[in-house]
């Protein structure tokens, strides 16, 4: 991840977080670090993406620190992999919220989001997200933030893209092991969509039997297919 690009990335990220030190949640006059959390998967299925999000999340905060932190106090960025399992999930944001962070950020998939939220949030502690898609937490006056859009906007944005290159048959691949962004996205797609659409869900986290899935994708021999998948 380009360093520039990191430095942005975390800098939306931290932005409820530097609301919460102006409010007075933490001690200004301190110069003790402030703590935040990345609770982000590093061994499960996907990982590889995770260790891109803690390099790059690392980077920004040896950069803002270097420019002198927030207020004269630097950043303390501690790391924890929530193994894409609900397990991991719950000893990492626990693990976080015993170190008394005053944020966590995380995680990698609306389904992981969803299962911490409560968790999280419960403890007065801050959830920011920058991938969770899903409506089921949009429009809610609560302790989550994200900045990426919610399923909503995939939705409006894909069927305008679809229908300015013409497309009026698509099908698509949903993998549902993040069944909460997936069918939140088709479901919002539907909406705005007016074309024929076809779907072939999948686990990825099963052995795939990609022949099969390819033949049932192009069965309707649409004008585009769609993937809703892992990044593997």
């Amino acid at each position: 991840m380009k360093k520039q690009t990191a430095i942005l990335w975390l800098f939306l990220l931290l932005v409820p977080v530097s609301l919460f030190v102006l409010l007075g949640a933490c001690n200004r006059q301190s110069k003790d670090p402030i703590k935040i959390g990345l609770s982000i998967n590093l061994s499960g299925r996907g990982g590889e993406a995770g260790e891109h999000i803690r390099n790059g999340a690392l980077l920004a905060v040896d950069d803002i620190n270097a420019q002198g932190g927030i207020h004269g106090r630097p950043l303390m960025l501690l790391v924890r992999d929530d193994e894409n399992s609900d397990e991991g999930i719950q000893k990492a944001d626990s693990s976080l919220i015993d170190e008394k962070v005053v944020a966590i950020i995380g995680h990698s998939l609306s389904a992981n989001t969803l299962k911490a939220y409560p968790l999280v949030t419960s403890h007065d502690t801050l959830l920011i997200s920058a991938y969770t898609g899903t409506t089921k937490l949009s429009g809610k006056d609560d302790l989550f933030f994200r900045t990426a859009i919610d399923a909503n906007l995939y939705g409006v944005k894909t069927a305008a893209l679809l229908k300015a290159k013409e497309v009026t048959s698509l099908s698509i691949l949903m993998d549902m092991s993040n069944v909460d962004f997936v069918e939140d996205y088709v479901e919002q797609l539907k909406k705005h969509y007016h074309g024929t659409l076809h779907t072939v869900p999948f686990l990825s986290r099963e052995n795939a039997d990609w022949p099969k899935i390819t033949a049932e994708l192009l069965a309707p021999n649409p004008a585009a297919v769609l993937l809703l998948t892992e990044s593997r």
